[in-house]
């Protein structure tokens, strides 16, 4: 199976994994938000540090949640190719369909992130822009295309993978859809887990799964681990470019900002990183030999 793959996507997986191996992913959630405490606007406005604390730690226990459901999908496709089960095919398409769910709330905790910081900058009519929006994603988009504006010289920001989060936002959402294994009992090998997405909502019917990509088959299955793999890693380097963004916005000094990077570095936010790590490790493996 020939993977059809750009630079930039490699490069999106290579990023994630580096991340995972130096530690630093997730951390934001350790920060408690003392960034902002010197802003004159933010003087007693305690909710606005618990709403961002709030939605920091929601981030860290879902994308714990993500690595649990990765892990529980490994074991049961094992005994699935093991048994050839067809419950345990059922069981694998609700815990993919959990993905998507999952993915889709992280990103709301995101919104709702940049929506309070970057509602400190805005001026009224940019506010007035932004709740005109009828449409949730749209709302999300407008924060997006905002920071991608503001920071077009930002050498400390990844500022395509903030474009490229919106595409990964509508391949990922999915109402009521629902989520079928595929299994071929001919195939002696089936090292791949393949599914497929079928929509119930008319909302969803103009959302596609991009075809002639490296993690779909001539047939249009999509392949789970390179799939996830790319969608996984694209959330790690949008979430570290978060961080960064926010850092950029904070009161702290470089001194102060390096102090707490190195603090965090050392630290594993969670012992299913290791889980990830793996699973990134063995797609650039893959890769390279298919290459």
């Amino acid at each position: 199976m020939k993977a059809n793959i750009s630079n930039r996507e490699i490069e999106v997986i290579k990023e994630a994994y580096s991340i995972l191996k130096e530690n630093m992913f997730l951390k934001t959630v350790y920060l408690n938000n003392s960034f902002f405490s010197e802003k004159k606007e933010l003087e007693g406005n305690e909710d606005f540090y618990k709403d961002i604390d709030y939605n920091l730690v929601a981030i860290r226990q879902d994308f714990r949640k993500i690595l649990i459901i990765m892990s529980s999908i490994d074991v049961r496709y094992e005994e699935f190719r093991k048994n050839r089960n067809i419950s345990f095919q059922n069981e694998i398409g609700c815990l993919i369909e959990y993905l998507f769910i999952k993915y889709r709330v992280i990103l709301e905790y995101i919104h709702q992130i940049l929506k309070k910081v970057l509602f400190l900058k805005f001026n009224k009519e940019e506010k007035k822009e932004y709740h005109e929006k009828k449409y949730e994603h749209e709302k999300f988009q407008y924060l997006l295309d905002y920071i991608i504006k503001k920071n077009k010289d930002n050498l400390n920001l990844d500022i395509n993978i903030f474009k490229e989060m919106t595409d990964s936002r509508n391949s990922l959402v999915h109402n009521g859809a629902t989520c079928v294994v595929y299994y071929d009992f001919r195939d002696e090998d089936n090292k791949y887990l393949k599914f497929k997405i079928n929509s119930l909502d008319e909302l969803d019917k103009g959302i596609k799964i991009k075809k002639d990509t490296f993690y779909q088959t001539e047939n249009g299955q999509i392949i789970y681990d390179f799939y996830w793999g790319m969608h996984i890693s694209k959330l790690i380097v949008f979430l570290e470019n978060i961080y960064k963004f926010l850092l950029d916005e904070s009161t702290l000094n470089d001194e102060k900002k390096q102090i707490i990077d190195e603090k965090l570095k050392n630290e594993k936010c969670s012992p299913g990183e290791y889980i990830l790590e793996k699973f990134l490790e063995d797609i650039i493996l893959r890769l390279s030999k298919e290459q």
